[in-house]
């Protein structure tokens, strides 16, 4: 998807948006009930995501905790960074996972869970951009964004720098 993305964009040089979803507390659910929770919440936040995500997005895991998003012709940093906020507070809800240790226990015992989300922000816009090298920026930024109380860190075109968003008012 990001090959073909970047080969795309290598031939037609309109920026592209990239979202990096992190989830920070897998591998600690893991070690406490075992793979199987974590597959229940991978399928959770994957089935959230792509309730969230409009249908110009592009959706893909990337690596064992994380999901990347694409928007292709991405002129406007405004409607990403809505995207980003947006999936960051829908993929953050409680969820009851099935935590049972026995075969066969659907339903049995469920824990309530959250999911730690870390969203970075990345608008593509240089013609000399790697594939390998801004997935790698958005995945660090995802990274940072679990110090940021808004939980998204973007890449602010005109300071250099990257930020963490201002938290949205309830």
């Amino acid at each position: 998807m990001v090959g073909e993305a970047f080969r795309q964009y290598r031939d037609d040089p309109v920026p592209l948006g990239m979202i990096v979803v992190s989830i920070a507390n897998l591998d600690v659910l893991g070690k406490l009930y075992g793979q199987s929770a974590v597959n229940h919440a991978l399928f959770v936040c994957a089935g959230r995501l792509r309730r969230e995500v409009p249908e110009y997005a592009e959706t893909g895991r990337l690596a064992d905790d994380s999901f990347l998003l694409l928007v292709r012709n991405c002129s406007n940093s405004g409607p990403l960074l809505a995207l980003a906020r947006a999936v960051q507070a829908r993929l953050s809800r409680p969820v009851k996972l099935n935590t049972s240790f026995e075969a066969g226990s659907i339903g049995a015992k469920q824990t309530r869970w959250v999911a730690e989300i870390g969203v970075g922000v990345l608008r593509v816009y240089r013609p000399d951009a790697r594939a390998a090298s801004a997935v790698a920026m958005g995945r660090g930024m995802s990274r940072t964004a679990w110090s940021y109380p808004s939980r998204v860190a973007w890449y602010d075109e005109k300071s250099g720098e990257i930020v963490g968003m201002p938290l949205v008012p309830a």
